[in-house]
């Protein structure tokens, strides 16, 4: 399972008074630590129980994480935010943060309106005009605790990036040579640079159940395009 972080760009001057650019990827490859958790069609990975489908997609080039909750169940489950959490290398973040947000939309009118006054000849007349008018609607929508997923349907969760930054280790070159074109590093779940867990605290029924997924990176390979 791969994760494109960032497309680099490195302008090099050279002799002669020409400029070439070289491109510079890093490719992540992303491993979970629950044998539970299979491989997917589309290069994701998805863990399944009674209830839910949980499938993860890494594939991005800002490193976000694509979260998608199928109920397979006969009645509403409910995600509860404020009891679900993303822990990157140990450091925990909250789904449900108690905030709101303001959207605010601006439109513009146009109307025609009679004018009385002078003409030109000092006679008393009337005109026409168009006159333009803005207005503003702002909208404030209040973050909910929990979401409901209805039985046979899904929601996609995208709040957390593993990383939208390349890494920069001594153990791997981040800038390959002509001669080198990749470079590449291995790891395993004691050495990685990057452990992640999404925790999902979720209703169904009367029971009260949490899902708790652990991943790592696995493989970092750094690619140089002529």
């Amino acid at each position: 399972m791969k994760k494109i972080l960032l497309l680099l760009m490195m302008p090099v001057l050279l002799l002669g008074s020409c400029e070439t650019i070289h491109y510079y990827y890093q490719l992540n490859e992303v491993q979970p630590s629950n044998p539970k958790i299979v491989t997917t069609e589309d290069s994701g990975y998805k863990y399944s129980n009674r209830e839910v489908d949980i499938n993860y997609s890494f594939w991005s080039a800002d490193g976000y994480v694509y979260i998608k909750i199928y109920n397979k169940s006969r009645s509403n489950i409910y995600i509860n935010l404020d009891k679900s959490f993303f822990v990157l290398n140990g450091y925990v973040n909250d789904y449900y943060k108690n905030e709101s947000y303001e959207n605010t939309k601006k439109s513009t009118s146009l109307y025609s309106k009679s004018i009385t006054g002078l003409t030109y000849d000092n006679y008393l007349g009337n005109n026409r005009a168009t006159v333009s008018k803005t207005s503003e609607n702002s909208v404030t929508t209040v973050e909910k605790k929990k979401l409901t997923i209805p039985k046979k349907s899904y929601r996609v969760l995208k709040k957390f990036y593993v990383e939208d930054l390349p890494f920069k280790r001594c153990d791997i070159t981040l800038y390959p040579k002509r001669n080198e074109k990749t470079v590449t590093s291995e790891y395993d779940i004691k050495n990685s640079p990057v452990v992640f867990r999404n925790i999902l605290n979720y209703t169904s029924g009367d029971k009260i159940k949490t899902i708790d997924n652990k991943f790592y990176i696995s493989k970092i390979t750094n690619y140089r395009k002529e």
